[in-house]
């Protein structure tokens, strides 16, 4: 179904002509600060087109999980001591400094420990947290994170 509304346009500081888009346009339309929009002209009237709107609506059905996993390691290392006892309390004590070496590790397993549904805003906040040097990348580039099943396989 097409809607057609009637939208203001302004100018702006720097003199070019915006689009004034009201709330209740991006509430009903589900535009959000950061989508991505296309338009043309036709008959002297502007077509948008908001292709994250319509990637939202077309997965409206499907929910984001966070599932958390934790992963367990086997580490060796090899510690020249006078007792075989002192070889334990060097590794607690020197664990995560750059001089001492590790002689090998073996991934023993990777197990889930929590399952849960997450917003999409959830998800970004989460995103923003966990990478915070990745924080000012668009909204599309962090989305590029998102596992999706492909049902039709």
């Amino acid at each position: 179904m097409n809607t057609t509304y009637k939208l203001d346009v302004v100018e702006g500081d720097d003199g070019d002509q915006l689009l004034q888009l009201s709330e209740e346009f991006c509430n009903d339309q589900d535009w959000r600060e950061g989508d991505v929009i296309s338009w043309d002209t036709k008959d002297g009237s502007v077509i948008a087109t908001n292709k994250c709107a319509l990637e939202r609506k077309k997965n409206s059905g499907k929910k984001l999980v966070l599932v958390e996993t934790v992963s367990v390691f086997r580490h060796r290392y090899v510690i020249e001591c006078n007792e075989e006892e002192h070889a334990a309390d060097e590794v607690v004590c020197n664990l995560g400094k750059d001089d001492f070496e590790e002689f090998s590790q073996h991934h023993v397993d990777e197990s889930i420990s929590s399952t849960r549904v997450i917003t999409e805003q959830e998800y970004l906040e989460l995103f923003n947290k966990d990478n915070h040097y990745l924080a000012a990348w668009d909204i599309n580039q962090k989305k590029r994170f998102i596992n999706k099943i492909n049902y039709n396989e």
